[in-house]
């Protein structure tokens, strides 16, 4: 619990930091449409908010690969459990969240100008003269598979072997 305890001290760090610069950029605003900035200033800022932006989306996106990360392995290991066990649990709580897991069933996506690729298309009932104009959506690929999984049928020919997708949704748990 050390690291989640030192964490949520980072985290209420970054929002007192984040309410502050928010007054900031709020006192900012007003400055810039007052015209009280020289167009010099006005460049400086603007500079310095593209940085600002930039870094915050670098951030943001760590965050989110490690958010990922956490959710694949979470969902993995009550995969496992309950495999091991019989049981089906789909939730697991922490002290401050709860994780919702889940599995969905990707296919192998084949490799254009492939025989399976053809055989796919044809599956889908695209046209061999139209297969190099119509693209296929393959977040909703992954859920036909997930379909065809839970059902017991086979996939469209062509798709190929699946692959599980795991993940967890994090929500905040109620006071």
């Amino acid at each position: 619990m050390l690291a989640v305890d030192h964490f949520k001290g980072l985290y209420s760090e970054f929002v007192e930091y984040h309410q502050r610069a928010l007054s900031y950029i709020a006192f900012l605003t007003d400055g810039i449409k007052s015209n009280t900035y020289t167009k010099e200033e006005l460049v400086d800022i603007g500079f310095l908010l593209r940085e600002m932006e930039n870094l915050l989306n670098d951030f943001r996106k760590d965050c989110k690969v490690r958010k990922e990360l956490c959710g694949k392995i979470i969902a993995k290991k009550v995969m496992e459990d309950n495999l091991a066990s019989g049981d089906f649990e789909d939730v697991v709580h922490g002290t401050l969240a709860r994780g919702i897991v889940d599995l969905k069933m990707q296919p192998k996506i084949p490799k254009r100008d492939t025989e399976e690729y053809q055989l796919m298309m044809e599956a889908f009932g695209v046209p061999k003269d139209k297969i190099g104009i119509v693209k296929i959506d393959w977040t909703q690929a992954g859920e036909l598979a997930s379909k065809c999984a839970a059902e017991g049928v086979p996939l469209p020919e062509g798709l190929g072997n699946t692959y599980p997708v795991y993940s967890t949704k994090f929500t905040r748990k109620g006071k």
